[in-house]
């Protein structure tokens, strides 16, 4: 019994040494595109960086040519992820309305 825990406690140990490689070296990605190529560099960094701005800025608004920003779409056949980032939550990560839970007595 001791040396089946122990099997599957280094063989655990390896597969996380193994998948914490392939995705710090980007390899994961290229696994799961299918096609074989490399991600997108600009969609593999958090946060994206501004686009240039395209436009012209001239003395008046009539010697300018405006440059609205593309809306930012997934590529084909994305998956769907939402990626939520907290920072410093303290208390209010503790329960659904913020706070620590409330401590019932009872009547």
């Amino acid at each position: 019994m001791r040396a089946t825990t122990k099997l599957m406690g280094l063989v655990s140990v390896l597969l996380g040494v193994v998948l914490g490689w392939l995705t710090a070296s980007g390899r994961m990605a290229t696994l799961f595109a299918g096609d074989g190529k490399q991600p997108d560099a600009s969609r593999s960094v958090l946060p994206p960086s501004e686009p240039p701005f395209r436009g012209k800025i001239g003395r008046t608004a009539k010697d300018s040519t405006p440059d609205f920003p593309k809306e930012v779409q997934a590529p084909k056949g994305a998956p769907n992820v939402l990626l939520i980032l907290t920072d410093d939550v303290g208390f209010g990560a503790s329960s659904t309305f913020g706070g620590p839970c409330p401590t019932f007595a009872p009547a």
